[in-house]
């Protein structure tokens, strides 16, 4: 029996093998990358353009900026890149009110992102 291909609500396409199992053939791919050029919180500088991956998974998405070990889900590629942003600040605020007292993980995180913001004064 030959493979029967069919459209389902949504405009992506399905096809079933004579097997019976399902695979989608035209979906995005699992990873992308992308970069944060602009932040919605005025009060920062970006200095340089934020590398960062998005991961489908189960129920929508995972930002993430690799090089600083932040990641943060979304139901959207937007609602996890906005998360993201705001994770970044975040962390970015809370290490730096102490950097004496951060261990080796948020030092290196937060090196990484004195590349990437600063806060304005």
């Amino acid at each position: 029996m030959a493979a029967v291909s069919f459209f389902s609500q949504s405009p992506t396409l399905f096809t079933i093998p004579a097997g019976g199992a399902s695979e989608n053939s035209l979906i995005a791919p699992r990873v992308t990358h992308d970069y944060i050029t602009a932040l919605e919180d005025d009060s920062y500088t970006l200095i340089a353009p934020i590398p960062i991956e998005f991961e489908r998974a189960e129920y929508g998405y995972v930002a993430s900026f690799l090089d600083a070990n932040i990641a943060v889900p979304g139901d959207t590629k937007l609602d996890a890149r906005r998360a993201l942003e705001v994770e970044i600040l975040d962390a970015f605020d809370d290490w730096t009110s102490d950097e004496s007292a951060l261990g080796i993980g948020p030092t290196q995180g937060l090196a990484v992102l004195k590349q990437y913001i600063a806060k304005k004064r």
